[in-house]
């Protein structure tokens, strides 16, 4: 009987934490993962579950601050597909019926910058870096470890996202990008309705995140926050911005405003903290009980799919989850590895299930089984008087 067992690869960025069982090991990013970070060789990779945040996009909110007035976003230059992105597909609800609308995102699509762009769009150079993520995926998993064949299946394939149009994009280049044209047909995507949706913190359906949400944002609660007011001064002693637009213009090799970039680690630390506190509390404000309703239920999940995969009653090999910036980092603190760093645009955590191919003792739990406990499991057998018990008649 095959053993099985959890080797997890979680990938932020340009590095790797790989762990099976106990030992971690760090590594650069899956497109350079040799084979042999593998646990070892009787190790029969069977399942891989990767969750990834979309590409670059545009702002969500407008013209945060003076020193953004200037920058525009022309349509002509960031919608549309990338050729080489551009397959067909069809979108379906997880269960295989019709695809839920999302009023939150059409409400986003109506929504456009200056230049004509909509809001929380994903551009062009989004596209790309989704594009190579998929590329960088089929490097490892197509071309060095042989596990997925170098044509789409569906049936080997199961692609899942959020409701938003940058993460359906997103998931369409990562497929893309694993795929040539010619071998990918038949694309399904696949989503959630919103009241269900459990790739984010579902705080519009979750009374207690909803409600803690806004305790994180009102006066009680920053003052609350260590070094938050100091911190805050510092920023609009210099301009006032919203945090998250810096990164949106800086990747797309817009000139940042010199202003900006002399208290953007300030931004950067200010808007980490309140955001990690409004997703899953802090060390002395609920942090676990609000940990678990932002991604407990995505991470019960995983576990399932890796379960029935066990179970024979999990056919597909990759699993993708085309997912946001908070969905790697609350993935990240559940397991114990995140780095305080906000993850890059197409940044990846990934789940591998492997099943060791040795046959395993039934009482010994592992290929090497302790003498002790085998001696233990085969005493029953043991002869104390050979020749004499070969002399006594046996008893029919």
């Amino acid at each position: 009987m095959a053993a099985w067992s959890a080797g997890r690869f979680f990938r932020l960025s340009t590095f790797t934490v790989a762990a099976t069982g106990g030992a971690l090991k760090i590594s650069k990013g899956i497109s350079e993962k040799p084979k042999e970070n593998t646990p070892n060789g009787n190790m029969e990779l069977v399942l891989v579950q990767i969750a990834f945040r979309h590409g670059a996009r545009t702002p969500i909110f407008r013209s945060p601050c003076q020193e953004l007035d200037h920058v525009t976003w022309p349509a002509e230059l960031h919608v549309g597909a990338l050729p080489h992105t551009a397959v067909d597909y069809q979108m379906k609800h997880v269960s295989g019926g019709p695809a839920p609308i999302s009023e939150t995102n059409n409400r986003l699509l109506k929504l456009l910058l200056k230049g004509g762009t909509p809001v929380g769009h994903l551009t062009k150079v989004g596209q790309q870096q989704t594009y190579n993520l998929g590329k960088d995926c089929a490097k490892n998993y197509v071309e060095k470890l042989k596990f997925l064949q170098e044509t789409y299946s569906p049936q080997e394939i199961f692609v899942r996202t959020t409701n938003f149009q940058r993460t359906i994009d997103s998931a369409r280049c990562m497929v893309a990008g694993m795929f040539e044209k010619e071998n990918l047909k038949g694309l399904t995507i696949h989503t959630e309705n919103e009241e269900n949706e459990i790739l984010y913190p579902n705080s519009d359906y979750c009374k207690n995140l909803k409600n803690w949400t806004k305790y994180s944002l009102s006066h009680d609660g920053l003052k609350k926050l260590d070094g938050f007011q100091n911190r805050q001064e510092e920023i609009y002693r210099t301009l006032a911005i919203n945090y998250q637009e810096k990164p949106n213009v800086a990747a797309h090799n817009m000139k940042v405003p010199k202003a900006i970039n002399q208290v953007f680690n300030v931004i950067e630390e200010q808007a980490l903290q309140l955001f990690l506190t409004m997703q899953c509390g802090t060390s002395h404000l609920s942090g676990k009980d609000i940990l678990s309703l932002a991604v407990g239920l995505f991470l019960e999940h995983i576990v399932e799919n890796c379960e029935k995969k066990i179970n024979n009653k999990n056919n597909y090999k990759l699993m993708l989850f085309s997912s946001h910036d908070t969905t790697l980092v609350l993935l990240l603190l559940a397991l114990g590895i995140f780095n305080n760093r906000w993850p890059d645009f197409a940044a990846d955590v990934a789940f591998e299930l492997y099943r060791d191919k040795e046959k395993i003792i039934p009482g010994c739990g592992s290929p090497f089984c302790p003498l002790d406990k085998f001696k233990a499991l085969v005493s029953e057998y043991f002869v104390r008087d050979w020749d004499k018990s070969c002399n006594v008649e046996l008893r029919s």
